[in-house]
């Protein structure tokens, strides 16, 4: 049987407009190496998306050591900006608490998944659905049946691949009806979290979701 490992990236520097990662965020991607290494984990395939702090928590993970990695623009997340930028906010000009803030955030998500306002977005949600599972698909091609990948995403793709499989959902279905499920499984991915996926002869199924108890408690963080 064989095995996908959905790692979250570590925690990206707030301000660092190329993504970095902060200090707190190497270290939980070493932290995540270790753990990975002490179980044994040996992917005949890492895969990240595009963006820098995918590439960099695989160097923390490995302790900068040369990796082949097979990036896609799939598992790249959702543009958050634009899909914040479209939702007023519900604190107006003042500066948000963190309560306030997400929950900002969950309403503009739960907005653009809507579809009732896809004019206004670059991508949908049902396109963001279909986009993922491309990625998922075409990473499962290439694996031999028993063997193990490691995918460096962010919260969103993880999400809606934990959701999708716990639906049975397919691409040529509406994601929609599943947009809340997502949005309240988004919210919760911790930084360098790990959601397994065991590739079987019938298909995907979701083993753990979020798993991120190679962290201390002061570690963990969602952004």
């Amino acid at each position: 049987m064989g095995v996908l490992y959905f790692v979250k990236h570590a925690q990206a520097s707030l301000d660092a407009p190329s993504g970095d990662l902060s200090p707190l965020g190497w270290q939980q991607g070493r932290r995540l190496g270790a753990s990975m290494s002490a179980s044994r984990v040996d992917p005949a395939i890492v895969a990240t998306g595009t963006l820098d702090r995918h590439r960099q928590t695989v160097a923390a993970m490995t302790d900068d050591q040369p990796v082949d990695v097979l990036e896609d623009e799939g598992w790249n997340d959702l543009d958050h900006a634009s899909v914040l930028a479209r939702h007023e906010p519900v604190f107006g000009d003042a500066e948000p608490t963190r309560a306030e803030f997400q929950e900002w955030t969950e309403q503009a998500w739960l907005r653009w998944a809507s579809g009732a306002h896809d004019h206004e977005y670059a991508e949908t949600f049902g396109d963001f659905a279909r986009r993922v599972a491309r990625a998922k698909l075409g990473l499962v091609s290439r694996l031999a049946p028993d063997a193990t990948a490691v995918v460096v995403t962010c919260g969103g793709p993880i999400a809606w691949v934990s959701a999708a499989l716990w639906a049975g959902w397919g691409p040529e279905q509406d994601a929609r009806p599943w947009a809340s499920a997502w949005s309240r499984m988004n919210s919760v991915v911790v930084n360098t979290s790990v959601t397994k996926v065991a590739l079987a002869p019938r298909g995907l199924s979701l083993v753990s979701f979020n798993d991120h108890s190679h962290l201390e408690r002061v570690e963990r963080t969602f952004r």
